[in-house]
């Protein structure tokens, strides 16, 4: 008998150690839930570093101008110096010619059907006498 009552002893002892083990485990998961969350991690690093978010923050919406707004000199006034630069530039540039392209293949696709129909009308005339 004694050794089925240490045997429940020790399972008693291990199933309270377990639940202790867990409720630790619970405590650090939320823990390191609350510190590794992103929006968190930028408020602190934005507490602690807030010139350097400035800074950067500056130079990347400068970069970000540059970048979708071409500059525009006073001297120039060349229209077509002024539609070639930028990347929005350049999407409009690929965006026009892809554009023109489909016009053209309508547009020459229709005229020679047009024309090929007007061409046999005239060639399958009779003559009125």
């Amino acid at each position: 008998m004694g050794r089925k009552r240490d045997a429940a002893e020790v399972k008693h002892r291990l199933l309270v150690e377990l639940a202790e083990a867990r409720t630790a485990i619970t405590r650090e998961a939320a823990l390191a839930q609350v510190q590794l969350n992103p929006a968190a991690i930028a408020r602190r690093s934005m507490e602690k570093h807030r010139w350097a978010w400035v800074a950067g923050g500056t130079v990347a919406g400068l970069i970000l101008i540059r970048i979708l707004m071409p500059p525009k000199f006073r001297s120039d006034n060349s229209a077509k110096t002024a539609r070639k630069r930028g990347v929005g530039a350049f999407a409009a540039g690929f965006i026009f010619d892809l554009a023109r392209r489909a016009v053209t293949n309508y547009a020459s696709t229709h005229l020679r059907e047009h024309a090929q129909n007007y061409l046999a009308t005239i060639l399958n005339r009779q003559d009125p006498v």
